[in-house]
């Protein structure tokens, strides 16, 4: 049997033989492999259906109006479900508060570093600009560093020492 590259990972391997018809198999398997074909099929699947998710939600909110206690009951009926719901809502929570955080430090950090090129290479060759850049390099980890253990807010100019 002969063996394909995979189109993520560039490794070599055998089609699983159960697949007969249809395209050939794209990736060696591996799960990040199929992660990413996974999601570029579904990027080309809405770019070849661009009504699709307003034609749903139109369709989902008029059944929602014709019984407006479902969602309600369902929750009552289900406590278990209801549980599950709310632990994923309050991790889901969490999650975009930190996420929220990581864009503020990587634009901070980003303006750190656009100031330590803004000192410019063209006299690199001297020891002080160059000590200079090291120094503020080393400041904007360091700020980093701290504020993602702290709050951006209560963060005030980093120290080096």
């Amino acid at each position: 049997m002969a063996s394909f590259r995979c189109r993520y990972c560039g490794r070599f391997f055998r089609p699983d033989p159960r697949k007969r018809g249809g395209s050939p198999q794209k990736t060696c398997g591996r799960e990040a492999c199929r992660r990413k074909h996974q999601r570029r099929k579904n990027v080309e699947w809405r770019k070849r259906h661009p009504g699709y998710g307003k034609s749903r939600r139109v369709k989902t909110r008029a059944w929602a109006k014709a019984y407006p206690d479902y969602w309600k009951r369902y929750r009552v009926e289900h406590p278990e479900y209801a549980r599950r719901d709310n632990r994923r809502r309050v991790a889901a929570k969490k999650s975009a508060q930190r996420s929220a955080k990581q864009t503020v430090i990587s634009k901070k950090l980003v303006e750190r570093l656009l100031a330590v090129q803004e000192i410019g290479p063209e006299r690199s060759a001297k020891q002080t600009v160059m000590a200079r850049r090291v120094e503020a390099l080393v400041e904007a980890l360091v700020w980093k560093e701290r504020a993602a253990k702290q709050s951006v807010i209560a963060l005030g100019p980093p120290v080096v020492g």
